[in-house]
């Protein structure tokens, strides 16, 4: 039974960890990448311009809103040249949006907003806490002083919480877009929507259906390739540690049914031991012991052998699970993954 109870308490601790909570707030695990199809050109894409998102981001149904996105990458450096080289870091420019919508609250500073992505804007740069403690030592006086990205000074305005880590990037910065583009050509945006609580990405399929055939009407006379448009979801929780979740699924039901068929030997041994004293018990109750007497001693007895069985798998699982953890590829865990033996593992 302890050996049951530590190999459910590793794997349930790595699949809480990693897919339950795989994002730092309940909002971040919601997430949903969304393409479009051109079935007349039978080509699919992750990419939007502007006024594609414009398209989208007007209509929220089972949604809580849409973000949009931008990856790229700058060399860093530091104003106050401390003595640090300068280093290519990965960058999101992002609506500012991504952050309400994800429920991230900062750190220490702020996030941008709104005001801050329009051309002729200061600019301001928020960065992960990743980067903040590899590069800055967490040093919280880094508000409102300068750092260069390619050159160009950006004023630090805040710091992410821990773990913000979902879409990889080390530094975000403002995305400004016109509302009033019409280039429907040029496709370098992500957009991602967050679903409302209680919604999966397959049952937003007949929202963005409809969507499609909306931007198809309009706009397909003028954009031959939007006849037949469609957009589909991506759960961006279930593709990044997809192939992990499979095997932990699979993983848990064996073990599961080893912890069975421990509890139902250790039960059978049990009977066994009660049968092997029944002249005991005879006895005893010969001699005026009470059913219910007997009842709650063996009921203590089962219980002890209980507990500590439970003690021992809980202690066993909590030491096994960094070596276990240890033995699975980094790709299959999100970057900066929290997986420890939470309350909810050993409950």
């Amino acid at each position: 039974m302890a050996f049951g109870i530590a190999a459910t308490t590793i794997l349930y601790s790595i699949f809480d960890g990693a897919y339950i909570h795989f994002a730092p707030t309940e909002q971040g695990n919601r997430n949903t990448l969304i393409t479009q199809k051109f079935t007349r050109n039978g080509t699919e894409t992750t990419r939007f311009s502007a006024a594609e998102y414009f398209d989208i981001e007007r209509f929220s149904g089972p949604f809580e809103g849409f973000l949009a996105l931008r990856h790229s990458g700058a060399e860093l450096t530091d104003e106050a040249e401390r003595g640090t080289s300068p280093e290519q870091v990965p960058i999101v420019n992002a609506t500012a949006n991504i952050f309400s919508l994800n429920g991230i609250s900062p750190l220490i500073g702020r996030v941008f907003t709104a005001e801050d992505g329009p051309s002729g804007c200061p600019n301001v740069a928020v960065l992960t806490y990743r980067l903040w403690n590899r590069r800055f030592a967490r040093d919280r006086s880094i508000v409102g002083k300068t750092i260069r990205l390619d050159g160009i000074p950006y004023t630090v305005v805040g710091v992410t919480p821990r773990r913000f880590q979902t879409w990889g990037a080390d530094l975000y910065l403002p995305l400004g877009l016109d509302p009033a583009s019409t280039n429907r050509s040029i496709r370098d945006l992500m957009l991602s929507g967050v679903r409302r609580k209680g919604i999966t990405a397959e049952q937003t399929k007949p929202f963005l259906q409809d969507l499609a055939r909306r931007v198809e009407a309009r706009y397909s006379a003028a954009n031959p390739e939007y006849a037949g448009l469609a957009y589909e979801p991506y759960d961006v929780r279930a593709g990044v540690i997809g192939d992990l979740r499979i095997a932990i699924y699979l993983l848990m039901g064996a073990v599961g049914l080893l912890l069975l068929i421990a509890a139902t030997n250790v039960a059978s041994f049990l009977l066994a031991r009660a049968l092997s004293r029944a002249r005991e018990i005879a006895t005893r109750l010969a001699l005026g012991a009470t059913r219910t007497r007997l009842v709650r001693q063996f009921l203590a007895e089962s219980t002890l052998l209980s507990l500590l069985s439970a003690v021992f798998g809980v202690a066993r699982g909590i030491l096994t699970l960094k070596p276990v953890m240890a033995l699975i590829p980094a790709h299959y865990i999100g970057d900066e993954t929290d997986v420890h033996a939470s309350a909810v593992a050993l409950s």
